[in-house]
């Protein structure tokens, strides 16, 4: 039977998971190397998370500096943490033409041991041949500062295309317990699966980590780059609804832990786009959330206007404005809520909200 995984079973097995698919003009890499280093500190020691960093900078600049076909929305990268090893994986569209001499270059570092590596690091910078992609010196970085072989695969599109993915895994010290250790490598299926989700999508972002306001900051940075060079629909009820989400789950999404196990994720397709978000809740919130969102989901636009200007006039109520806000801003748009019970976990939520471009 051929294996699956779900995004329920990612927020579990990865601590941190940052995945996007798109366009990645205009020096993208910043952004999503701000949301690594905000999840990154809160675990590991500063010279760790530089290296790390580091790590994202090189691998996702590549996508940037030699992607083959400049602005579509096949280019992707996964960056996440298990409990032993820190993982990035880029792929990019490129020219069958340039596969042989990649493929050397790359066979080339990954024959090298640390030593040499360093040598021939050193050597590419002395040299006169030193030009601004590199010269091959980003895969000789990756591949010293790793001490782990660069993992690659080229797969045909067409006579003059393929995909080439790079896989660069680099160890971490844990702070988790043994039991928490993955077995093997599960970023093929993880991949493929999260390929076959998103694959309507004209961009993706999709992320399971911290949700405080660090995170909330780099990522509006990052909405702000989608509006800017792939002329996505984001306006202040886009990122009004996405803060608002990322507030539900900072203050009220169930801990496991000292963590909240939730994911916040950004589709973006011809005609509309969709938040949404996944957590754990207690059974009584659970019941009082569902309650909700079924008033809201049948008030009228008058209804809702009605009721958010009480909340903001009645002191006394109980409950917060944002999902009523949320409903009344995207009406008649509904929210989209699914309950269901985690064998481990308790009681999950997964809300999801649709944007008409129009």
């Amino acid at each position: 039977m051929e294996q699956t995984i779900s995004l329920q079973e990612i927020i579990a097995r990865y601590p941190f998971f940052l995945h996007y698919k798109g366009n990645y003009k205009d020096n993208l890499t910043l952004k999503i190397v701000d949301i690594v280093e905000a999840n990154l500190s809160l675990y590991f020691k500063k010279f760790i998370v530089n290296r790390l960093a580091y790590m994202v900078v090189e691998a996702v600049q590549n996508v940037e500096r030699y992607s083959a076909h400049n602005g579509t929305s096949e280019d992707f990268c996964y960056v996440f943490s298990d409990y032993e090893s820190f993982h990035v994986i880029t792929q990019n569209r490129i020219e069958n033409s340039n596969i042989p001499g990649l493929k050397a270059r790359l066979d080339h570092v990954n024959s090298k041991n640390h030593e040499e590596l360093n040598k021939i690091y050193h050597e590419v910078l002395a040299s006169d041949t030193f030009t601004t992609k590199g010269a091959g010196l980003g895969l000789i970085d990756m591949a010293r500062k790793s001490k782990n072989t660069l993992l690659y695969e080229f797969f045909p599109i067409d006579n003059l295309y393929s995909a080439y993915r790079l896989h660069v895994k680099i160890p971490i010290h844990s702070t988790a317990n043994a039991s928490h250790l993955p077995g093997e490598d599960n970023t093929p299926i993880l991949i493929k699966e999260l390929d076959a989700l998103f694959k309507a999508n004209r961009s993706t972002l999709f992320y399971s980590g911290d949700f405080s306001n660090t995170f909330l900051q780099s990522l509006l940075k990052m909405i702000g780059n989608f509006k800017k060079t792939e002329n996505l629909p984001v306006n202040s009820v886009f990122n009004y609804t996405v803060i608002e989400l990322n507030q539900n789950l900072k203050r009220h999404a169930k801990k496991i832990d000292d963590k909240i196990p939730g994911f916040l994720c950004l589709e973006w397709q011809d005609a509309k786009a969709f938040i949404s978000t996944y957590n754990y809740l207690e059974d009584k919130d659970a019941l009082a959330l569902e309650k909700k969102i079924t008033h809201l989901n049948g008030s009228s636009l008058e209804g809702l206007k009605e009721e958010s200007k009480e909340f903001l006039t009645n002191f006394s109520l109980k409950g917060g404005l944002g999902l009523i806000d949320i409903v009344r801003l995207n009406w008649p748009n509904k929210i989209e809520s699914k309950f269901e019970r985690n064998p481990k976990f308790g009681q999950s939520i997964h809300l999801k909200i649709q944007f008409d471009y129009s």
